[in-house]
């Protein structure tokens, strides 16, 4: 088999081209589908990923290309270092995608062209328990909010208990944001706010839920602990034992093949 030194990302550069894509021919296509023991041409699951790409089959590796920006930096950060998260895929470097078949695509809407998702062996998988990351977090649901919003109360929060600006932006797109240096900081102002809720004895709502905690790690492993959510990490046989009728958002960080359904019938007489 070839070896692949250049990779697709699933986002775009500064001109309307993406970066470093290389597209495959048919006989490479098959070569290597015919090689893989995770997968089988006869897999009922499809992984279904949505981009405006010119051709109809890519190899990717997320991980060659780093991400230089996050919509939602915030819950991004603290899945990238909470140690719940340790086993997951890392969401700064993976290729996200949904579960369906071969005759349902939840992501036909999002873009001109709908790709086939296919891993090669050993790949792991984060896996949400909705469609959409941010609504996956049980404790968050039920305080009605997600995990986006939850920081816009949290920053309001801070803002009249402790004073002062929370450091942390919310909801833009943070260009080399998610690092260590910031995670440790939105940990340090979620201890200062929680040390300032404990002396003066604030126990009433919309305060109670957010300060009730003796520090930033029990704080942000009781609202985004990965397991407790229902997050799970897998493998591509994992995946194939999910629900078809439930549309999960699930992500992974390993090399993987994009081919359209029209060519995937093609190449394999389907």
């Amino acid at each position: 088999m070839r070896d692949y030194k250049h990779w697709i990302t699933e986002r775009k550069a500064n001109t309307s081209e993406y970066k470093g894509t290389t597209s495959l021919s048919d006989d490479e296509v098959i070569d290597i589908i015919k090689n893989l023991k995770d997968f089988s041409i006869d897999d009922e699951l499809w992984l279904w990923r949505s981009i405006d790409l010119p051709e109809s089959q890519y190899m990717v590796d997320p991980t060659k290309d780093r991400r230089e920006w996050v919509v939602g930096a915030l819950p991004t950060l603290v899945m990238e270092y909470e140690p719940s998260w340790e086993n997951f895929p890392s969401r700064m470097t993976s290729l996200f995608m949904v579960n369906g078949t071969d005759d349902v695509n939840p992501t036909k809407a999002y873009a001109s062209k709908s790709y086939r998702v296919i891993p090669l062996d050993g790949a792991n998988f984060g896996v949400s328990s909705t469609s959409n990351y941010k609504l996956s977090f049980d404790k968050l649901n039920r305080m009605d909010t997600n995990a986006s919003a939850f920081f816009y109360v949290l920053k309001n929060i801070y803002t009249n208990l402790v004073g002062g600006t929370f450091d942390i932006p919310i909801g833009k797109r943070i260009k080399n944001y998610i690092n260590e240096d910031n995670y440790q900081l939105l940990k340090d102002e979620i201890d200062e706010l929680i040390m300032v809720a404990n002396n003066v004895k604030v126990g009433h709502k919309p305060f109670q839920e957010y300060t009730k905690f003796k520090d930033a790690e029990e704080f942000l492993n009781h609202f985004f602990n990965a397991e407790e959510n229902g997050f799970i990490s897998t493998s591509y046989n994992g995946l194939k034992m999910l629900n078809p009728n439930n549309q999960v958002e699930i992500w992974t960080d390993s090399p993987c093949l994009l081919i359209t359904k029209k060519q995937y019938k093609k190449l394999f007489n389907i």
